[in-house]
């Protein structure tokens, strides 16, 4: 079985030329994550992973992969983040994608994952997927439910640490991002 963590490669953040390329919708802030956010992102990922929702967080891991993390905060408060990984092969998975309970059903994982498809370089026809509890949040973005062998790469990476490798109840979404 191949290694995909030594192949996998960082997605250059944005598309212009800030930096710190920033929204502001109904006074929630959406940006990309720094590393003073990183114990904040841990424990909005710690409490979905102890409800079996997402694999617990590891600190290291936030730090080496930070640049592609967005987040969203309210009032100086983070209430959301999400997270774009590039696998090569123009396959990309939208993962860690996390809404604290107070902030639910109000839009705001829409606006990360819109977010992450406009701002971070996808070159067009690439394939964007999740694996998800909740795949109808992501068909009402245009993702498309497919197999989760469509993706090896995952399996091989993640998948292969999860508990429930062996009765998976996540369901795979995938969108191909516009030709331009």
């Amino acid at each position: 079985m191949t290694d995909m963590k030594n192949t996998e490669t960082s997605v250059s953040l944005l598309n212009n030329s800030s930096t710190d390329s920033k929204i502001t919708l109904d006074g929630i802030s959406i940006k990309r994550a720094s590393k003073s956010d990183i114990d904040s992102i841990f424990n909005l990922l710690h409490l979905y992973a102890e409800k079996g929702l997402l694999l617990p967080p590891n600190r290291a891991d936030l730090h080496q992969r930070i640049d592609t993390f967005i987040i969203a905060k309210l009032a100086d408060k983070l209430i959301a983040c999400a997270s774009l990984r590039n696998f090569e092969n123009n396959l990309f998975e939208i993962r860690s994608l996390s809404v604290s309970a107070e902030c639910a059903g109000k839009r705001i994982g829409s606006k990360l994952v819109n977010y992450l498809l406009k701002n971070f370089n996808i070159p067009s026809g690439s394939r964007v997927f999740a694996l998800t509890y909740r795949s109808n949040f992501f068909q009402r973005l245009g993702f498309k439910c497919v197999s989760k062998e469509l993706f090896p790469e995952k399996i091989w990476n993640d998948c292969d640490i999860c508990p429930k490798k062996e009765h998976c109840d996540e369901q795979a979404v995938m969108l191909i991002t516009p030709q331009t």
